[in-house]
């Protein structure tokens, strides 16, 4: 559960912008860098996650009549999280020929950010929450787009 970071209790469908996407990379690898430093969460973070992109904010695209989001419900694992994504979106996605995109994907996991991190006590490399497909490239020897 977000506790960190200020959410609304529901959100519509949006999708990053490019910049919005460059933004939340250049976050995720500002906190692993203050985390290798720290070696533990504390308040001296809370700078560096309110540089996120905000999920409804300048840096996205809404999409008009999308399914809301409820972000106050609890998801005990990511298994929980990802039946109930799959349940709300998997219909919205296929429509809307989302598969592929990766600012509608970067959005989501910027939106359950928190929760993929361990409330920032795990945080990963990039490509684990920014899609490796169109403009995107991190030069990896092994492309992780399965793992979206």
């Amino acid at each position: 559960m977000n506790n960190l970071l200020l959410r609304p209790n529901k959100i519509s469908i949006h999708r990053l912008t490019h910049k919005g996407v460059n933004d939340f990379i250049d976050t995720i690898n500002n906190i692993r860098q203050h985390k290798t430093k720290k070696k533990k969460v504390d308040e001296s973070i809370i700078p560096i996650i309110n540089s996120f992109p905000e999920i409804d904010g300048n840096d996205t695209d809404l999409f008009v009549n999308s399914p809301q989001l409820d972000l106050k419900i609890i998801h005990p694992t990511r298994f929980e999280l990802s039946k109930y994504l799959f349940l709300q979106l998997n219909d919205f996605i296929k429509e809307n020929k989302l598969v592929r995109n990766p600012y509608f994907w970067s959005w989501l996991a910027l939106v359950y950010i928190e929760d993929l991190c361990d409330g920032f006590k795990n945080v990963s490399v990039p490509h684990n929450y920014v899609p490796e497909m169109g403009n995107f490239d991190f030069n990896n020897q092994r492309n992780k787009l399965y793992q979206h």
